[in-house]
Formats: structure tokens, sequence, C-alpha cells
């Protein structure tokens, strides 16, 4: 596959994590780990220069550094135009679900919303990372976690991160800032579903889209 078309794969799917994020953030039934963490943050410093993107940017810095010490080899190209990009895409499909006025109080709706988000999402970091151009650094962390402890699986060092950083999102988005938007079922959701479901994503991206034999997150 010609570099161009790799660039092309990351390109997509930063765009489809920024619309999955966009869908969870419209169904108002919580937010994944990273993104709550980032909207909490967010919310509690509340400038107007401090937008959702600038924070994402500001956060994630803390995981890209641990990826250069720990795990340099997984940094990239990719890793640069995701940690570059996904906080402008999440902006940019917020605001384009926000023109089209389609928020709805249904839960049924909301939870509609909430699965097309999830499965966006996952579907958009099985593509990037399946292009081979480099991980963002937080789908690193899981990696990282499972260096250290052997016997634990991609999905469940997965899960081990989401649930920290969920807790940390908790104490900020919740507790201090009183918000329900940030820690609710969705979060439950993305707990059980993404380290479980995002090696099957990217058995199948790289199988059947990108077509190498690579195993991206296992």
């Amino acid at each position: 596959m010609s570099y161009f078309k790799r660039i092309i794969y990351v390109l997509l799917g930063t765009f489809c994590l920024g619309l999955g994020v966009a869908f969870i953030k419209l169904s108002g039934l919580g937010q994944d780990a990273l993104s709550a963490l980032v909207f909490s943050i967010h919310y509690l410093i509340d400038l107007p220069f401090f937008s959702f993107t600038v924070c994402y940017l500001a956060v994630n810095s803390i995981f890209l550094i641990l990826t250069i010490i720990f795990k340099r080899e997984k940094i990239n190209i990719g890793s640069i135009l995701n940690f570059a990009l996904t906080g402008v895409s999440c902006d940019i499909f917020m605001y384009l679900l926000g023109l089209l006025n389609i928020e709805s109080t249904s839960i049924v709706i909301n939870l509609i919303y909430s699965l097309l988000g999830i499965g966006i999402m996952v579907f958009g970091i099985a593509l990037y990372g399946g292009a081979n151009l480099g991980l963002a650094p937080y789908d690193v962390m899981p990696i990282l976690i499972n260096k250290v402890f052997k016997k634990i699986s991609y999905g469940t060092s997965r899960i081990i991160l989401d649930v920290t950083v969920a807790i940390l999102a908790l104490i900020l988005g919740v507790i201090i800032l009183g918000r329900k938007d940030i820690i609710n079922i969705n979060t439950v959701l993305l707990f059980c579903l993404v380290g479980t479901i995002l090696p099957y994503f990217s058995k199948f991206v790289n199988k059947y889209i990108i077509k190498n034999d690579d195993k991206t997150f296992e």
C-alpha cells in the first residue's frame, strides 16, 4: 500500500473518531473515559480560549510524553496527525450535528446515537491503527499496561485504563461540577465494548479494507 493511501486511512480514521465522539455527546448519556476527562477539565476551566480542542491537546500531551518515553516505536506521522486533529474533528462534528437540530429527549433515540457513536469511534480507531503509521498516544497506554502485566490482554488493559481515567472525570465532572452528561450509561457501555470489540474491528479492517495481516490491537 502506498504511503499516501495510509495517510488517507489515518485521516479517515481520525475523522470517524471525531464523529463518533460527537454522536456520543449528542446522546447526553455520558462520554467515553478520555472525552469525559477532557470535557470535565474543559467545563471546569471554562475560559473562552480553552476549547475542547485545546483541552484535548493538553490532556493527550501527557499520554504522548509517556509514549515517547516508553514505547517510542509506536510514534509515527499517524500518531501526530491523530493527536493534532482528533479534538478539531470533534469540535467540527459537534457543531455540525448541532446545526441539524436532532437532539432528542427520547431514551431510545439517544441510545441509538450512543451505539452509532461507539461503532463509528471504534471503526475509526481500527482504521487509523491499521494504517501502520503509529497509534494515538491514548491507544498506546493499554499496550504499556500489557507490557508490564504480560498475562493481561489488550481488552483488559483498555478497561483498566478507561476506569482510571473515568474516575478522574467522575471527580472533576460529576462530584465537583455536578454534571450528569459526563459519566453515565455510555461510559459503562464503552468500558464493556471498546476493549472487547476493538480487536475484532481491527481484524476486519486489516483484512478487508487495508488488506494487511497485522494484529494492531491484540
